[in-house]
């Protein structure tokens, strides 16, 4: 995840290298080292203190290398522990307050680990409430599970203990319902995070984030579902890690507000920072006729993607330098090169 970025890029890697560090003053060592010794199958990076510290120096690196070029959003949304990065982009935050709530955040987050199973259902959640009523399925849904979050109207995530998510996913698939039980070691924003809210609080009791840049950059609250005009606090915060997460909402309010304003969502292009394209579908399914440009993609190398993802925001009309790709040296080196070839090719 990123190491190829890491490689190739300087832009990245001295991004990565400074978050890293910061993180290394909560761990004393170094997470971006431990990440590089793991093998490519770990299941070490889904430890939530190793998976938020890890997605948050992608995140951040992925932002200042766009930032680089001179891609700035004037909307910003995050799922989960991304609105930690997304808190950071519209300058609520800065990146060492981004960086000390992730490592607390990850830290809390694990010690819930094990207390049951996520499961992703390729069916609404009402709708299945409907059509199985008075059934096993609809009481499993009903009384056993709790639903995480809210990013697709025609998918539902929930969790419950792990022996009845098992059931519940061969009870659907009678049905021809697909589904999915992710491979996390315990479940997120539901009640299994009670037991962490006093430490929460406390521990982000000083934390008191500037309001976004709301006239520049504005940035959308997946807990509230609304525009946040506020700064980010310990209540928020625990909020975060408690509340389901409503991207649906979210993504609403942005249509609504963009249309209020006068103009079209299809104006609109969204840059989704993952390490893979997980949302893609989320927002194509609210949002048909989207662009949604990812810079990296699983199996695919991360240099030349995220390179090609510059190219395709420049066809969609943004400007940018594509000097900066290379030091002065390299086209130099380059412009000289191409010249000899003309002129070998004038005198044949």
């Amino acid at each position: 995840m990123g190491m190829t970025l890491y490689e190739k890029s300087p832009i990245y890697r001295a991004t990565v290298d400074r978050v890293d560090s910061i993180f290394q003053q909560y761990t004393g060592y170094s997470l971006l080292a431990k990440i590089k010794s793991m093998p490519l199958d770990s299941q070490e990076i889904f430890i939530q203190t190793m998976a938020q510290p890890s997605l948050l120096m992608f995140q951040i690196g992925i932002i200042e290398l766009y930032r680089y070029y001179g891609i700035e959003p004037s909307v910003v949304v995050g799922v989960s522990f991304g609105e930690i990065a997304a808190a950071y982009v519209a300058r609520s935050i800065t990146q060492e307050e981004a960086v000390r709530i992730i490592y607390y955040r990850s830290n809390f987050s694990h010690r819930t680990m094990g207390l049951g199973k996520t499961i992703i259902i390729r069916s609404n959640l009402e709708d299945m409430l409907n059509r199985f009523r008075e059934s096993k399925i609809s009481t499993l849904l009903s009384e056993r599970m709790e639903e995480v979050s809210r990013v697709s109207r025609s998918s539902s995530i929930l969790c419950g203990k792990e022996d009845d998510i098992i059931l519940l996913k061969s009870l659907l698939e009678d049905q021809g319902i697909s589904s999915y039980i992710l491979p996390l070691p315990g479940t997120f924003h539901c009640s299994a995070q009670d037991s962490i809210r006093s430490e929460v609080l406390s521990t982000f009791s000083d934390i008191q984030g500037q309001a976004p840049c709301s006239e520049s950059i504005k940035w959308y609250s997946t807990v509230t579902g609304q525009l946040k005009s506020d700064g980010i606090n310990s209540s928020y915060i625990y909020e975060n890690i408690r509340e389901p997460v409503n991207f649906v909402g979210a993504i609403d309010s942005i249509v609504r507000d963009i249309k209020d304003s006068g103009e079209s969502i299809d104006n609109y292009i969204f840059i989704e920072i993952s390490p893979s394209a997980i949302l893609y579908d989320m927002i194509k399914d609210t949002l048909p006729n989207t662009t949604v440009v990812s810079p990296v993609f699983k199996r695919k190398d991360e240099y030349l993607y995220f390179l090609s993802s510059l190219a395709q925001l420049y066809c969609l009309g943004f400007q940018m330098n594509f000097n900066l790709q290379f030091s002065k040296d390299e086209i130099n080196v380059y412009n000289n090169n191409n010249q000899l070839k003309v002129i070998n090719q004038l005198f044949e």
